[in-house]
């Protein structure tokens, strides 16, 4: 998953659904889920008001 949710940080508003250009987000009672038709686009990050989400780097260094 490209998009890292924080559970407890998370007031399940909604807000990254409506900004996110992929319809990559759904909300499912108290759950975010990304598929993975995310691009990484980072706009539900930017607009998350209370921070709950950040991108997740998964290459490792060689």
């Amino acid at each position: 998953m490209p998009i890292d949710v924080n559970s407890e940080k998370c007031g399940y508003c909604g807000g990254c659904v409506v900004v996110c250009h992929d319809d990559a987000i759904e909300l499912a009672e108290v759950n975010l889920i990304i598929s993975n038709a995310c691009t990484m686009c980072n706009a539900c990050v930017v607009f998350c008001p209370v921070g709950a989400l950040k991108s997740v780097d998964h290459e490792r260094p060689v």
